[in-house]
């Protein structure tokens, strides 16, 4: 490769001077988004017309042009009439601290390759535990979102029901995944990208206040079991993305305990009732979440243990716990690390 084509993608000085450049003109879309706001939220183009200008660009466009076309073809979140979308706005600060994770591009693969944000991850989830209300015991960790953590889960799960070592035997077992139809679209994903299929997923109805209706739960199962499925896993909204309601956990869970079916809850929406009020674990010695009122049924669900226990094997102060030999029945939902370069699919 041409050095002098390197050198010139690595410059100090270019970076400094386009990234002053940058600053400055990000700076100016806010001040004239939030205290000036007589653009639109959105120039709206159909897909056909933004692929004909972007491809224009490519070749006629000039790079001095690039971000602010960007900007003028971009929906401004920060905007006072945005609304409707669950992706919030930045704080401008995030902007700040992405550049710097973006250029250091640390990952967390392995300790070396990310020594600061694996010690971060640690304080912060310290920090926001302390903040609910949690014991000193209390743990977690971080995750990059609502549709590979609920994977995760479902993938924990698919390990459990399977009988069999899924990562080097595969999975012969017909397993179906019983859900709300109102859940997130990501619950009827995993089950495909599992290899379970269209009739891996079935999805119950829901009454007039969009809830899953628990009383044709017993049916439901019995024709899924005549089928000649088995039933992996049931997933509780807490609460569901379209509407912002609550399946009755506490139905679902004690359903779930009933027949030995893993409970799995989709909270990506609930931490925000973190911060609505007094959180603690009850009684502090024991691992028993009660958030602000409606989450008992949480202690029925089967991941946040396996997420505790993971995170004392990751830690340098581990228990020295072996993790064939940990068996739970009654636990609180939350996502393990199963993605994070531990063994699965240990068939205990």
């Amino acid at each position: 490769m041409d050095k002098q084509l390197l050198k010139a993608a690595y410059s100090p000085e270019d970076f400094r001077q386009n990234g002053h450049q940058l600053i400055d003109l990000l700076a100016d879309h806010l001040d004239k988004t939030i205290n000036k706001p007589s653009s639109k939220v959105i120039n709206w183009e159909i897909p056909s017309e933004q692929y004909k200008f972007w491809n224009n660009f490519l070749l006629n466009g000039k790079s001095s042009d690039l971000n602010n076309e960007i900007l003028n073809r971009s929906i401004h979140l920060h905007h006072p009439h945005y609304m409707g979308h669950q992706i919030s706005p930045v704080a401008p600060v995030t902007g700040l601290t992405s550049l710097l994770n973006a250029i250091l591009n640390n990952g967390m693969g392995i300790y070396e390759m990310g020594m600061a944000p694996t010690a971060m991850e640690r304080v912060v989830v310290e920090q926001l535990c302390k903040e609910i209300g949690y014991s000193k015991k209390s743990d977690g960790f971080l995750t990059s979102g609502g549709t590979l953590a609920n994977l995760t889960a479902l993938l924990s799960a698919r390990n459990k029901r399977a009988g069999n070592d899924v990562w080097e035997k595969g999975n012969s077992k017909k397993l179906v995944i019983m859900v709300s139809a109102e859940a997130h679209y990501c619950i009827d994903r995993a089950a495909r990208i599992m290899g379970l299929g269209k009739k891996g997923i079935v999805k119950i109805p829901v009454n007039e206040n969009f809830a899953l209706k628990t009383e044709v739960l017993e049916k439901t199962y019995i024709k899924i079991i005549n089928d000649g499925y088995e039933v992996m896993a049931i997933v509780g909204s807490a609460p569901s993305t379209a509407t912002g309601i609550y399946d009755d956990l506490d139905a679902i869970g004690d359903f779930a305990l009933e027949k030995g079916i893993w409970f799995h809850i989709d909270a990506a929406h609930e931490g925000g009732a973190a911060g609505g009020g007094f959180s603690q674990v009850v009684p502090m010695e024991d691992i028993n979440l009660h958030f602000t009122g409606d989450f008992n049924a949480v202690e029925k669900a089967n991941n946040l243990l396996a997420a505790l226990v993971d995170n004392n094997l990751q830690s340098t102060d581990n228990l020295n716990l072996d993790p064939r030999t940990i068996f739970w029945k009654r636990v609180i939902d939350m996502n393990d690390r199963a993605l994070r370069n531990i063994t699965i699919g240990l068939g205990g």
